[in-house]
């Protein structure tokens, strides 16, 4: 039987089996008048099947007593609904036989169906045998008004339960919120009931006492903190809901124990329960009681459906297209263009051939052959698949398809989603100038451009080139195009009746003319060479040049060629700036343009560290080429010099005495210019060295100093804060340096020394003193330091030999003598002569004993 004729003949039953049910409703029917007629001998089908749904509106079908094959027909119950009952009248001699309850086979069976018991009822099938076909050939079991034999040997009616739902969305996985209800359940506050739900359906690990509320009437509660989730149930103590806690029942909106009051249960989509990932029906039962006392109340359910969704929904028949299917279930996906066959019709004046005609109406079913396959294998996981089509071939004469997909079990999405055709314009290049040609290609179009139009209504029109069809074309930019993003349409016809191809557009972004530029990292004042091309050509001045917005002068002479050209050397504007510039060339009606880099002034200093009066040397880059520069120290101007054609620039310059210790800035200009860069150069500190850095009391010891003010007269010497400068008082040098000698205090341990200049530029070290004389070196030089200028020489006469060695403080003499008239290593207790100039006597702690005289002196080493 073709499927269209099947369908009508379907909805017909359909709405015949609606109109039934309103008038068995209304009392015009009893249930053992509807489809009361006699039927034929040998007739297997039901004549009539009754539905009566308990505490509901029962709903009256009818099944033809003549026709071999199965019908489907459609209950609906609510969610407190707990049975149904079915009564099925047969024709005489046939039997049924009702499932799921299927204990009884009957020619008129009543069936009460229980469909809040442990297994969720969406399907009940009513099989009717033949148990009399002897008289099938019989002419008398002709079907009415037609000549055709009764051949009926069974049929199958098949009632599909439809629930009204508790969940908000059909989507698999998708968050809900669900909305229970059963009938008068709890009486009493304090009571539980029980929340149970069906395998699949996702609970999260835990709830809130804020994501369930409950309803009765006007009352609403939120059940506190008695929520608990065992397992796949959620139990729920209800709370006192009217506020009479002396006799008020849990949920009654009154006092009488005998009113009845529906419970309804919200649980809120922030609870975080989401939709089974596969379609079916799955069930919610409310229930109370413990054990084998447990009661179901009622059954609500979940509805999932397999769905299609697109991305993008819109687009070309070249686009990359995502299908996503979910609630799919078993083996792989193959994803269609659902199509519906046409009626076949034997067209007699030309062959005896069925003709057929497919139409893209959507179906909703499968059709091999027919429905055009887009792809196979689409693995599905955890009821998911996703396939990427790479376009949908758009068919002659239609706008849009229906993309549905099937399972492994040859399951379909409820409902196809639509793909929109939509006529696409590309354009290459994306950024083009004048002149330069644009390549239109064009996809679901059937109609060849013979102009383009730039900029919409006000744009300006250009004839394509030769060659042009419906999917590519090819026009010159002209030079009336306006700067940026412009729109661009197609123009069909004549060039003096052409019209608007609507649907499609594109654009494209008209930028100035490429030039370049000999340079591309610059600095101001910086000579370089522009040359460009696609100009109109012609021999025209160049009007205008312009490098960072600053005009510069065209040299005299410098024009667009006839063949569209220009060639010309400007300097980079010395007030330009740093950065990323852009150089402009303007003549006639068209612009070209480049990208140049202006450096920023940079320098470095060497050495970063020296003394007032030594010499420095800045080197710097990114200065204006061709200038005079200058150097100032701090504030003061120290240096002039010059830059070179890159902007290079080396400049030496005298360390002015700005401070000991301190950092300056450095800063380097073009003269008369912004254009300038810093960098630090430091003085170092005043620093002494104390030698021995180990000595007894009473010792002397040498203090070197270095980088105090020249010239100066050292204005404080002290030992652990002791005053110890001698007069007169050293000075330093022109350099700062100075070198000196000082007693030793009484007082051991570690002593700071401190020496300060008369320009307050002070230093100090740390030394250690002793009680007792501490050989800290074998070296005369080292031992004997304390005595200063006053040391001529120290002769030691070795008892062994007989042989004298000697000393001299002068360095260069005592190089001079045979290494073994050397004295080089004296030690604790050796007798020694120390000979010193004239002068008053010396107290020396390193001897025995430690007044010396001028002259000879005869004493044993400490």
């Amino acid at each position: 039987m073709n499927s269209l004729i099947g369908k009508s003949t379907g909805i017909a039953l359909l709405m015949a089996a609606a109109m039934l049910a309103a008038l068995f409703a209304m009392g015009v029917f009893s249930a053992g008048t509807v489809g009361a007629h006699a039927g034929h001998p040998g007739s297997a089908a039901p004549t009539n099947v009754d539905i009566t749904v308990t505490g509901g509106v029962g709903t009256a079908v009818i099944a033809p007593a003549y026709e071999a094959g199965t019908r489907e027909y459609t209950v609906t119950v609510s969610k407190a609904v707990a049975e149904l009952t079915v009564a099925v009248t047969n024709a005489s001699g046939a039997g049924s036989v009702i499932k799921p309850d299927d204990a009884d086979t009957d020619t008129a069976g009543t069936h009460e169906i229980n469909l809040i018991g442990d297994t969720l009822v969406t399907e009940i099938e009513i099989v009717s045998t033949d148990n009399d076909d002897s008289d099938d050939d019989n002419p008398d079991n002709e079907h009415p008004g037609t000549d055709e034999l009764n051949k009926l040997t069974s049929a199958t009616t098949k009632i599909k339960v439809m629930y009204t739902n508790a969940a908000s969305s059909k989507v698999a996985g998708a968050s809900v919120e669900i909305d229970l209800e059963a009938e008068d359940i709890l009486r009493t506050a304090g009571q539980s009931f029980d929340i149970e739900f069906a395998a699949g359906i996702n609970l999260p690990s835990s709830f809130s006492k804020e994501n369930i509320l409950l309803s009765s009437g006007d009352n609403i509660a939120r059940p506190a903190a008695g929520v608990s989730l065992n397992d796949r149930s959620l139990r729920v103590t209800v709370p006192d809901m009217n506020g009479d806690a002396a006799n008020s029942p849990g949920i009654v909106l009154d006092d009488t124990p005998a009113t009845d009051a529906d419970l309804k249960v919200q649980i809120l989509q922030s609870a975080g329960i989401t939709n089974p990932n596969t379609a079916g029906t799955y069930p919610i039962r409310i229930k109370t009681g413990v054990g084998d006392n447990a009661a179901t109340h009622a059954t609500n359910t979940i509805e999932v459906i397999r769905s299609i969704s697109l991305s993008p929904k819109k687009g070309g028949s070249k686009a990359d297209v995502t299908v996503t299917g979910k609630g799919f279930s078993t083996g792989t996906a193959t994803v269609f263009i659902d199509k519906t066959p046409g009626a076949a019709t034997d067209d007699e004046s030309t062959t005896d051939v069925d003709e057929t005609v497919t139409t893209y109406m959507p179906n909703d079913t499968y059709d091999d052959g027919v429905d055009t396959v887009l792809a196979t294998g689409q693995d599905i996981t955890d009821g998911t698949f996703t396939a990427t089509l790479a376009g949908i071939a758009k068919p002659d004469g239609e706008d849009k398809v229906t993309i549905n997909a099937r399972d492994g079990a040859g399951m379909l999405a409820a409902k196809g989603a639509e793909y929109t055709f939509a006529s696409a314009l590309t354009v290459e290049p994306a950024t083009i100038s004048w002149g330069g040609t644009l390549t239109l290609k064009m996809t679901d179009n059937n109609k060849t451009p013979t102009a383009v139009r730039f900029g919409g209504d006000t744009g300006v029109t250009q004839a394509v080139e030769s060659g042009a069809s419906t999917t590519e074309a090819k026009v010159k930019i002209p030079a009336e195009a306006l700067v940026g993003k412009q729109k661009v349409e197609l123009l069909e016809g004549a060039a003096n009746a052409r019209s608007l191809i609507s649907g499609i557009s594109s654009t494209v972004e008209i930028v100035p003319l490429t030039l370049s530029v000999s340079l591309t990292d610059v600095v101001p004042n910086q000579q370089i060479t522009i040359t460009g091309s696609g100009f109109e050509e012609m021999d025209h001045p160049i009007d205008k040049i312009e490098i960072g917005g600053k005009q510069v002068t065209v040299p005299t002479g410098d024009r667009v060629t006839t063949t569209g050209r220009i060639q010309t050397t400007v300097r980079v504007p010395i007030d330009v700036g740093t950065g990323q510039k852009t150089v402009s060339v303007e003549a006639g009606s068209r612009t070209g343009e480049a990208k140049i880099m202006v450096a920023k002034p940079s320098i470095t200093i060497s050495p970063t560290e020296s003394p007032v009066g030594s010499t420095i040397v800045a080197t710097g880059t990114g200065f204006a080429a061709d200038s005079d520069m200058e150097l100032l120290y701090g504030d003061r101007f120290r240096a002039i010099g010059e830059s070179t054609g890159s902007g290079e620039v080396s400049i030496e310059a005298t360390v002015p005495d700005s401070g000991i210790g301190k950092t300056s800035k450095v800063k380097v200009q073009v003269r008369d210019q912004a254009i300038s860069a810093t960098a630090d150069h430091s003085t170092p500190g005043s620093s002494i060295t104390v030698s021995p850095s180990t000595i007894h009391e009473g010792g002397q010891v040498t203090i070197t100093g270095t980088n105090f003010s020249g010239s100066s007269v050292i204005q404080k010497v002290t030992i652990g804060g002791v005053n110890v400068l001698q007069s007169p008082a050293p000075t330093t040098l022109r350099d700062g340096s100075t070198t000196f000698t000082a007693t030793v205090p009484v007082g051991v341990g570690t002593k700071t020394v401190l020496v300060q200049d008369g320009k307050q530029n002070t230093a100090s070290v740390s030394i250690t003193v002793s009680a007792e004389v501490v050989m800290v070196s074998t070296d005369p030089a080292d031992v004997f330091a304390a005595l200063g200028d006053r040391l001529v020489a120290i002769w030691y006469l070795e008892a062994a030999t007989q042989k004298w060695t000697v000393f001299l403080p002068d360095a260069t003499t005592f190089a001079a003598l045979p290494d073994d008239r050397k004295l080089t290593s004296v030690s604790s207790g050796q007798i020694v002569s120390i000979i010193l100039t004239d002068g008053a006597s010396v107290e020396f702690a390193g001897s025995s004993p430690s007044t010396l005289y001028q002259g000879l002196n005869n004493v044993a080493v400490k």
